[in-house]
C-alpha cells in the first residue's frame, strides 16, 4: 500500500506542477505578447518559447495513461523486490 501511494504521488505531482504552470491564470504563461499563445517552461530561464494555446487541451487519454503507468511501475517494483528478496518474512 505504501509503495502504491508513493508511486501515485510521484507520478501525479509533476503533472499537477506542469498544468498549473501553463494554466491561463499563471503569471508564467502571461509573458507572451501574442493573444492565444502561452509560454512553455524550459530548463534555461532566459529562453522564452510561445506556443498556440489550442495545442494544450485536456484529452480523455490524460486521465487513462498516468494510472496505467503507475500500476506498471508498482508491479515492476513488486517483482523486483520479490526477485531480490528485500522483504523479510516474520
Amino acid at each position: 500500500m505504501l509503495l502504491t501511494m508513493t508511486v501515485a504521488v510521484a507520478s501525479i505531482s509533476p503533472q499537477v506542477t506542469f498544468v498549473s504552470t501553463i494554466s491561463p491564470a499563471s503569471l508564467f504563461s502571461q509573458k507572451c505578447t501574442n493573444d492565444g499563445f502561452i509560454r512553455m517552461p524550459l530548463d534555461v530561464p532566459g529562453e522564452i518559447l510561445c506556443f498556440p494555446s489550442h495545442l494544450f487541451v485536456k484529452s480523455k487519454i490524460d486521465f487513462i495513461v498516468p494510472p496505467i503507468f503507475a500500476a506498471l511501475i508498482v508491479a515492476a517494483s513488486t517483482c523486483l523486490v520479490r526477485a531480490v528478496g528485500l522483504f523479510v518474512e516474520t
